[in-house]
Order: C-alpha cells, then structure tokens, then sequence
C-alpha cells in the first residue's frame, strides 16, 4: 500500500487588506506596533480614513483609506523617529484639508494634509524640555486661527501657542498650573463662550482650571483636589471635554489608571467643576471618547481599557445621568481607540490600535452602545474554575440545519451546549458534568438511533481529590488514568450519560471514525503519557459497541502525541490517521500517517514533517480530488523559532514520496480548520494567530487568497468553524478568556478566482 503527499509551499500568515470581510471585525496590519489613532476624511470622498500612528525601528504616521464598507487599503507612511504621544486630524491651515498634529516629547509636529490622504513633511514647535504627553487644540482669542495648549510637566504650567492658520504656531504665554501637569483639555466649562482649559496636575494630585478671557489670557487657576486616586502611575489620568446634560457649559470626564475609574465633573458657571459620579472601567483606561452611540441625540461616554481588552460604555440621557456600563470585548492590547462611521451606515463603529496583534481592529457599532460581537457568558455554576474557554465543538443534535456549539474550559469538571435561532442569537445553553479537566471532544453516532451523539475525553484530574495540577510542597500523586465519557442524543438537543472508558494518562485529543464499517462510529485518542517521567505516550482505537465502547487498544507509541486527524489520504477507500507529536522541551516533534488496512488496522508510520513544535492540523479535501489534504499549523517554524511560524499543506497522491517546497516564514499560527465561509462550495482556511485573533485564506481548489484578518472580541485561545445559523456558510466560534464569541459570517462580494 503507498500512501504520500506533495507538499506544497506554506501559507504566509502576513495579513491583507483585502475587499473581502467576511466578519464584522476586520484587522489590517500597519507595519508596526500601532499605539494610537484618530479618524477624518483626508481624501474628501467623504469616507473616513484614519491615521495611525505605528512603532518599528522609528515611529510613523500611516494612513489607511477607507472604502466605506468598514475595509481599509494602505496608502502612505510618514516616518517620524521618536513616538507619538496624543495624535489628532483637524484642519490647522484653513484650507478646507485635514491636517494631522502628532505630539512628541519635546515637540509638536504638524503634518498638512494634500487632499488625497497624503501629507506632507512635518512642522516643527519645539518646547524642549517640556515631556508632553497630550495637548488640546481650541480657538483661544476668537480670531478664527485654532491654537494650542500643552502642559510643561518639569515647570508646573500649561504653555498657550496661537496659531497662524497656516499651520504653525508661536508660543504666547505660560499658564501657572498644580505640580507636573500632564494632561489637558479645553472646553467652556463655564458657559461665558471662552475657551477655558483643565490640566490634570499628577504630583500634587489635583486639578488646575483656567477660565479663559476670550483673548488667549486666562484667570489664575482653580485647584479642585481629587481624592483617592494612587500615584503609582505617573501619568495616570487621561481626559476629554464635551456637553454631556445640555446646559451649554462643557463637562469634563477623566480616566483615572491608577484606580481603573471613569469620573464625571459636570461645567459650572462660576467656573469650577462639579463632581457628578464615579464609574468603574476596565484595566488600565485609556482616553475617554463622548459622542452618541444609539440615537437618542444624547452624548455618551467610552473609555478603553489597556490591560483588560474590552471597552466601557456609559450610555447618557443627555440630562447628565448614565446607565449601567456596558463592556464589550476587544483585541488584544489595545492602546487607542478613535470613533468614525467606517461601514457607511448611521451607527458610529469603533477602531482599536490593537498592539497585541500589531494591527487595526474595526469594531462595527450595534446602535445599542455595544461594538463587534457581544461576548457569551457561561453559566455561574462553573464561575470558580471556567478560567478560560478553549475546548470547543460543533455539532446539530435538534435536527434543525443548525449546528449547536460544545464548549468547555479544560480547568472545569462540564461542558455547555449552545443553541442559536435563524439569526445567531443564542437562544439556551445546557450544561453537562462530564468529570474534571475535559481536553477535548468529538460529535458522532454511537448507538443505532441516528441521534448525533457526544464523547467527551478528560484528565480526570479532580482539585478536591488529587490536589492542584501546580503547587509548592511535596509532589502531587501520581495522574490518574484518562476517560472517554459518552454522552447520546436524544434528537431534541438533550443528551444523557451513557458510559465511561479509560484511556491512557494526560489524553490529549480525541476523533471519531466507523474504521470496521459497522455503522458505529470508533474513537481514535492521543495520550501525552508522562514524558518526564518516562512514561511514553501513545495512541489508541476504542470501537464503538452499542451506546459504550470496548477497552481501548493501543495502535502507536509516540514521544508525546498530541494532536491527531483522520481522513483518507490516498484515495483507496480506507481511513488513515496522522498524528502530531509535540515532542519534548529538548526535541521536536514530527507529524506523521498512519495508512490504514481496513478494519481498524494500520500499516507503519510515515514521517511528513519534521520539526513540529505543537500547533493543530486539520484533514479536508481541499482540492476536491477523492484524497483528503492535510493542514499543519506551526507556530515555531524550522528558521525562527520565535517570531516565524508556518502554516503548510500536505495535498494527498495515489503512491510517490512527499516532495518538499519552500517554507515562508509566517506569523506564528497557533491552530487551523477548514470551512466553507463564503458558501461557495469550496473548502476555506480558518488560521488562529498567535496574536490571538485569526485570519482567512479564501480556497480555490489547490491555491488561496490573501489572509484576511479578524479580531474576536477578546483575546481567542480556540476557534471552530460552524454554521450556526442555518444559512449555508461556517461561522466562527471563538473560545475566550471570559466566555464564548460568535462570529457571524456575511455574504461577500469577491471571491478568489477559480484556478
């Protein structure tokens, strides 16, 4: 029996800025560490565009065109050496064209927009000395020139320069202000219709209002102490001015990040602020946003949140009152937010410079004050150990042409099923124990009544019994066996237990495959064994028998076998099994096949691909040629260990040797599946990146398109392919730190051309 595959070359994990978005949430690279952007229509087409502003070797300005449908295609990047600390697009040179101000350390730099979205070499205000870490932009002296205002963090003031409406500016006057300003804001917190300006004084812990005269002089300060906030963060607060109760007096809101606060201080007419309410925001808050998100005609309140990946939004009544937060997840890392109108409809969308997937993330606006796809919570039950999701399944156990999501946190003892209606919206979730420490899951048909069924394969490892997995003191016992935990449909979506079966220690995946054409579907597991310890893994077939399954039977040793896939990969009508070794700290592992001879036998074990460090694979014919192919996801790769990673895909043949092509490097892939998510019959790549959110390559027989990257909202640790909806195309169920994601897919209008 000859079994091989043609290798050809991997997938490069580099992301596009392709038409196509097949989700709400599409990314876009900016060739570099994104750190802040702001929005504005640069090219007059009257789409908004955004500029970002990007770190690599130097810092840059890059701007990204929009195309009105939430996509963006790169257009230019302005080099600028040192970072950007606040950034904003306005027109400071009256010529109708936005301009972009960059605020550097000791500089202001002002970039004059060409009307194409280009920009031009920028102008220089140097204030040395002065650490600048934001500025605010306002008419000071009603001469129809905008000016600008910067705090002097070592000196203690604010610094006031006019502008000439050409797009530089003089210095005119120094603002005494509280101890190491760092913040400021401009707004007419008084209602006297002059700009008045707030600074944000860190040492002294309080802050300086400046009521201004109409004529770019300013009243002494009004120091307003502020309470309770922690030092530990030199630059702690962040602010933005706006009417928030419709009383024509400004209002200031700040994000305190030493207390992950949001406080509101309404405008008052003798020109102090008064304290209105103080509302908790996630980790680390970034500058607060104010503008209406659901219609109302009323202002909102939105803050991002760093360390905690998620956005929160204070929904107002326009009278000065907010509701509940609302906290949407987002990427990973983000490090500013801007708000614009990206997708054309009349909902404001939000986009995030996303530093822990180096990207852009668009967040499409839901009219309700939410962004992107909401977040599922699991049940409170399993609150205590449902640390993260990352066992994931799919399957239709109701009958109605939708599949239902299994879910589970492998530090929990069950697992969830959920049900969505006709438009993705969940509709209930069942909850199952299954026993401690679940690693994965596998639908199929194990007894006679054609009932899609459940097995579930877990560690077994219970807290209460055997002790935490990792603790100081004496070590823990010995791990105990595995077991597959079977669990049959009842074809209403309902499942009841059926039987247990040990495996072997630490299994590790599971799949299902009738291998005796018995019309009982088998289980395949891959247990890691012990390595350390000398305990080798190995691989194991458990045929199925009516609603439980005989005692397992060992079919390969392996190192440490931990990922496996089953298709036939010649063609002859016979399953085979691959299986990924992970290998040990010391050596890489291998992917290798095991060719199948017919009633649950196999031959020996062929090597593919060496050098594996650990990612998912996953079988489909992608081709369409009667031989199944196989996708390896590497987050490693065989050149750079740590930054390069490869995604490659082994197509199947009647007889010959695997052939070898080049490797490219990627983006660290951390796992692969396949789906259809355009719905035209022809099997997709779904690549979850190493930067937590993923990308997908369009099939067209043997070639790809471009990736194509999306943001989960929050950091993804496991993705499956799904169609959860009924409507022909696979969604995206996203597994998360804090619950689940469904990621609906749309109809497209490009697709890879046919080859």
């Amino acid at each position: 029996m000859a079994l091989s595959f043609m290798f050809i070359l991997c997938i490069i994990l580099s992301g596009g800025l392709s038409a196509i978005s097949l989700f709400s949430n599409p990314s876009f690279e900016v060739d570099g560490l994104p750190f802040c952007a702001t929005r504005g229509d640069l090219n007059r087409d009257g789409r908004d565009d955004l500029i970002v502003c990007s770190m690599r070797e130097n810092s840059a300005l890059v701007v990204l065109l929009g195309k009105g449908d939430g996509t963006f295609e790169p257009l230019a990047r302005t080099i600028l050496g040192s970072s950007v600390n606040w950034l904003l697009a306005v027109d400071v040179t009256e010529d109708d064209l936005l301009d972009a101000i960059a605020v550097q350390d000791d500089r202001v730099l002002v970039l004059r927009g060409k009307g194409d979205g280009t920009l031009h070499e920028p102008i220089s205000l140097i204030l040395e000395g002065h650490m600048l870490h934001s500025a605010s932009i306002a008419d000071l002296n009603h001469d129809g020139h905008l000016d600008l205002v910067t705090p002097n963090w070592p000196a203690g003031s604010v610094e006031v320069s006019l502008g000439r409406g050409d797009g530089s500016f003089f210095h005119f006057d120094t603002l005494a202000a509280g101890s190491k300003p760092s913040a400021v804001a401009t707004g007419d917190f008084d209602g006297d219709g002059h700009p008045d300006v707030a600074a944000w004084n860190v040492a002294s812990r309080d802050l300086s209002i400046l009521r201004g005269r109409g004529d770019a002089m300013f009243e002494p300060d009004i120091r307003l102490a502020q309470g309770g906030y922690q030092p530990a963060l030199d630059y702690g607060v962040l602010m933005v001015a706006g009417d928030l109760n419709g009383d024509s007096r400004d209002d200031l809101v700040l994000s305190k990040q030493g207390t992950n606060e949001i406080v509101v201080m309404f405008g008052a007419k003798q020109g102090g602020l008064t304290p209105s309410g103080v509302f908790r925001s996630g980790e680390y808050p970034l500058t607060p946003l104010i503008t209406d998100l659901n219609g109302d005609q009323s202002p909102d309140i939105i803050v991002g949140s760093y360390a905690s990946d998620d956005v929160t939004v204070l929904l107002g009544d326009g009278q000065g009152a907010f509701g509940a937060t609302q906290v949407s997840g987002l990427c990973s890392g983000p490090g500013g937010l801007t708000l614009g109108r990206f997708d054309g409809d009349e909902w404001p969308d939000l986009a995030a410079a996303c530093r822990g997937t180096f990207a852009v993330s668009i967040f499409r606006g839901n009219g309700d004050g939410t962004f992107g796809t909401h977040v599922l919570s699991m049940p409170a039950t399993d609150a205590l150990f449902m640390t993260e999701i990352n066992i994931l399944g799919a399957g239709d156990f109701d009958g109605d042409s939708r599949s239902e999501a299994v879910v589970a946190a492998s530090s929990s003892d069950r697992i969830f099923v959920m049900f969505f209606d006709h438009l993705g919206v969940r509709r209930s979730t069942a909850e199952y124990e299954v026993g401690w420490h679940p690693t994965s899951l596998a639908v199929g048909h194990f007894n006679e009544d054609q009932f899609l069924d459940l097995a579930v394969v877990i560690r077994d490892w219970d807290p209460g019994r055997d002790g935490p997995i990792a603790c100081p003191g004496p070590p823990p016992p010995d791990t105990p066996r595995g077991e597959v935990v079977l669990l049959l449909g009842n074809g209403d979506g309902s499942l009841r237990p059926s039987s247990r079966t040990f495996v072997g220690q630490n299994p590790s995946d599971l799949k299902t495959m009738d291998f005796d054409a018995d019309g009982l579907d088998d289980l395949v597991v891959a247990n890691l064994g012990k390595p350390r310890t000398g305990k080798r893994g190995y691989v194991s077939l458990l045929r199925g028998r009516s609603g439980t399954f005989e005692p397992e039977r060992q079919i390969i040793e392996s190192l440490s076998p931990h990922q496996l896939a089953i298709a036939d990969f010649n063609g002859d009508g016979i399953q085979d099994i691959v299986v990924a070794d992970r290998g040990t700290e010391r050596q890489l592992g291998d992917v290798a096949v095991l060719p199948g001879a017919g009633k649950g036998a196999f031959a020996s074990k062929l090597v593919i691909q060496t050098e594996w460090s650990g990612g998912c694979i996953a079988a489909e014919d992608l081709d369409h040629d009667g031989r199944s192919d196989l996708v390896v996801a590497d987050p490693r790769g065989r050149k750079d260990p740590y930054s390069g990673g490869e995604t490659r895909i082994h197509f199947g043949q009647d007889d010959g040797l695997p052939t070898h092509g080049k490797v490219q490097p990627g983006a660290r892939p951390l796992c692969a599946a396949t789906g259809d998510f355009d719905g035209n019959g022809k099997h997709d790549l779904l690549i979850l990146n190493a930067a937590h959110d993923f990308s997908i390559l369009l099939g067209s027989g043997r070639t790809f398109s471009t990736p194509t990257r999306f943001s989960t909202p929050g950091p993804a640790t496991r993705l499956v392919p799904a169609d959860v909806n009924g409507d022909g195309r696979s969604d995206v169920v996203s597994g998360l730190e804090n619950g689940v994601g469904i990621l609906l897919s749309r109809e497209s209008s490009e697709a890879p051309p046919d080859k």
